[in-house]
């Protein structure tokens, strides 16, 4: 196991300012036997020009320029490039722990098909927590219920694959939701799962998140691609009360930015699918507290919840 080879992708997209940190963090690991793949997607800053110095200067590094395809595109190119058996995904502005990778190596050796660990937020400074992981494991199915849920990031990071396993997998052109998509279909395909609850990735806090922007017809890409996962899913429980949440969530922001009326059909569409499966949310053991409060108050309007959350966020 110690000998195995990891490939860690990381999409680099004019994030000059953090990238050098980034790639430190990288070549700081405990565990040696990886290689770097740097795939620019893009860049109009000097990113590529940071990310060709440092290959410069350790061999493992491999640097890809490609035409602008968005992160779930390069990181696409960078599965074409691979030789490890095992491939982690890291973006760009984030940090990792010096023992990231020899953590989730470490945790395979209990033969699951995936390992993931925590993440923690930062904006300048990062502090990774020192204290004793838990770890457990739980089946294939389990953890995409904990995707469609919300308990399992939904993100290709804090996470090792199995580069076999992925196969001839890739990032959906979804504007929103690729990696979500890309990590339901990877779970279908594995039977065991292992979750630590060590914190061993940076996540630097982007004030610039679709959750803070206003709407935009892409974002309905989310919905398109949770209809899908419902019907693979056979409209299961939690596929159910995932999709409601996604169609309450683009109405919040419809309202939040007050575009209801210049996207009519969008927002016709998401009243409807709050409308079809509120009983379903509001009586399911599965759903969170906040998730059956919406599904309740739905009833005697759908758009009565998004007002009442944007009312009380002012």
């Amino acid at each position: 196991m110690s000998k195995e080879l990891i490939s860690v992708i990381v999409p680099v997209y004019n994030c000059e300012k953090y990238l050098s940190a980034c790639l430190e963090s990288i070549l700081s690991q405990s565990y040696k036997n990886f290689e770097l793949i740097l795939i620019d997607d893009g860049s109009t800053d000097g990113s590529l020009g940071i990310c060709k110095s440092f290959e410069k200067k350790d061999k493992r590094i491999h640097v890809c320029s490609i035409k602008n395809s968005g992160a779930g595109g390069a990181r696409n190119r960078g599965l074409e490039l691979v030789k490890g058996q095992y491939i982690a995904f890291i973006d760009c502005d984030d940090v990792v722990s010096p023992d990231y990778l020899e953590c989730l190596l470490e945790g395979m050796k209990a033969d699951v098909d995936l390992n993931c660990v925590k993440y923690v937020n930062f904006e300048s400074e990062v502090l990774f927590s020192e204290k004793q992981p838990n770890s457990r494991q739980i089946s294939g199915d389990q953890a995409i219920e904990d995707l469609l849920l919300g308990k399992l990031l939904a993100g290709p990071v804090c996470k090792l694959y199995k580069r076999g396993l992925i196969g001839n997998l890739r990032f959906e052109k979804f504007s929103v939701a690729e990696d979500f998509y890309f990590n339901y279909n990877y779970l279908k395909k594995c039977s065991a799962i292992s979750l630590s609850d060590k914190e061993l990735y940076g996540y630097r806090k982007n004030s610039s998140s679709l959750t803070k922007s206003n709407f935009k017809p892409s974002r309905m890409d989310g919905l398109e691609a949770l209809k899908k996962i419902a019907k693979s899913e056979g409209y299961s429980r939690a596929s159910i009360i995932r999709l409601f949440m996604e169609a309450y969530f683009i109405l919040e922001i419809l309202d939040r930015y007050k575009q209801a009326k210049e996207y009519p059909a969008q927002t016709s569409e998401c009243k409807s699918i709050l409308k079809k499966y509120r009983k379903t949310v509001l009586f399911s053991g599965k759903s969170p507290k906040k998730q059956r409060i919406i599904a309740l108050l739905s009833f005697i309007s759908p758009i009565l919840p998004v007002k009442l959350i944007n009312l009380l966020a002012k």
